[in-house]
């Protein structure tokens, strides 16, 4: 899914450097908006989610899985790539 547009920092008449998909972009607020990837790997018997996102990622990610003709039982493996709650806040949906 594209990214929400981001306010410019640098201000009105300028041009900012592209925002890599995923980087953390300010908000009006002053707080950052970061984006994880959760990746699904399918390959005859082996099912692999690669980080299973945020716990505010929940629904979505049930309903990605869904969508795919999954349950989180029919992945076989998950891997996590490092231990932020936005990379393993999802990992307790996963029995095996």
């Amino acid at each position: 899914l594209p990214s929400p547009p981001s306010p410019d920092p640098a201000g009105p008449g300028t041009r900012p450097a592209p925002t890599p998909r995923g980087a953390p972009r300010p908000q009006p607020d002053g707080s950052l908006h970061a984006d994880g990837s959760i990746s699904l790997i399918r390959g005859g018997p082996v099912t692999v989610l690669v980080d299973t996102g945020g716990p505010w990622d929940r629904e979505r990610l049930l309903e990605l899985l869904a969508g795919q003709g999954l349950s989180p039982e029919a992945v076989t493996h998950v891997v996590c790539t490092h231990g932020h709650s936005d990379h393993v806040g999802n990992v307790n949906l996963f029995p095996g």
